[in-house]
């Protein structure tokens, strides 16, 4: 069972990236506090059952500018997130299937990489320049 809490989940698993890295500590952040250990696909369906509109949750890899995340708009919209290695490789995707986001937090997590067949991916890493520079 699932519980909504105030904290911050910190949690440590291993799991492949979508470049077959092998990432060793995950953090998952949502706007609802939620606490879990060791996340699964599972978790991460959990999450989404209860994550209001404007809510988010986020999965750090552990290694710098790694990471994967949703934003549940106020209109109802999933803006789907993930950076590979660099801020010049951030992409967003925007969906109203909770499903498909189910699914691509879970293949994230397990290193599954057909869950990024499943959108049509926009490159937005030039929105963030300045931190390659930094």
């Amino acid at each position: 069972m699932v519980a909504v809490t105030q904290s911050t989940l910190v949690v440590t698993i291993s799991f492949g990236s979508p470049t077959g890295e092998v990432i060793t500590l995950v953090t998952m952040q949502t706007s609802t506090g939620l606490n879990v250990e060791n996340p699964t696909g599972d978790n991460v369906a959990a999450v989404m059952e209860v994550l209001p509109r404007g809510g988010h949750l986020i999965l750090d890899g552990g290694v710098e500018n790694t990471y994967w995340q949703i934003w549940y708009r106020p209109n109802g919209t999933y803006q789907v997130e993930y950076r590979d290695g660099s801020p010049s490789c951030h992409y967003q995707t925007l969906t109203v299937s909770r499903d498909k986001v189910i699914i691509a937090g879970g293949g994230w997590l397990s290193g599954d990489e057909s869950w990024l067949l499943e959108f049509a991916w926009k490159n937005i890493g030039d929105w963030f320049e300045d931190e390659d520079e930094g």
